[in-house]
């Protein structure tokens, strides 16, 4: 499969798919479901779900579409073992954001902001699905002292949005 038709399909099954998120997330309005709490940081209101006990802190960070519930599968679990922590990022899911642009670093510094607002200690467990591998891999950059794993879901690279990127 040429680079070239890997993309189409990709930017094809995105849009295709988009739709799915835009229902989930009306209907999820609509019905006033929402799984978790809503914490207040500097520029924003942040969605978060927070589950578990123990020493251990595992965060969550969704793909660039998704949000907190799509690791509802996943989280029940790992709370048996730790504290585990998932969340949307601003404007998407139950998340608002004052912020007219978000860039990587933004999600990081308010990431931070949440861990601290939630008084959950380090080091933490990042797992980074997609997009958010991105997230995770600069906070780990960023706050080394602060990380004590990182697991990478089918994680993006940092150069894939890179103006001119044809992979």
């Amino acid at each position: 499969m040429t680079k070239m038709l890997a993309a189409f399909l990709r930017m094809g099954l995105g849009i295709a798919l988009f739709p799915l998120t835009i229902w989930n997330i009306t209907m999820n309005h609509k019905n006033k479901i929402n799984p978790g709490n809503i914490i207040k940081t500097k520029n924003s209101n942040v969605h978060v779900i927070l589950e578990g006990e123990g020493p251990d802190v595992v965060i969550l960070e969704a793909g660039l579409g998704s949000i907190s519930i799509d690791w509802s599968e996943i989280q029940p679990k790992v709370s048996k073992i730790a504290k585990v922590l998932s969340y949307d990022r601003g404007n998407y899911g139950w998340s608002k954001t004052r912020r007219q642009a978000l860039t990587a670093r933004d999600y990081v510094e308010e990431l931070k902001e949440l861990l601290e607002k939630l008084d959950l200690q380090p080091p933490y467990t990042l797992v980074g699905h997609s997009f958010g591998g991105l997230i995770m891999r600069l906070y780990a950059s960023l706050y080394p002292e602060q990380v004590k794993g990182l697991l990478l879901v089918d994680a993006v690279h940092e150069n894939q949005y890179a103006p001119g990127n044809q992979n």
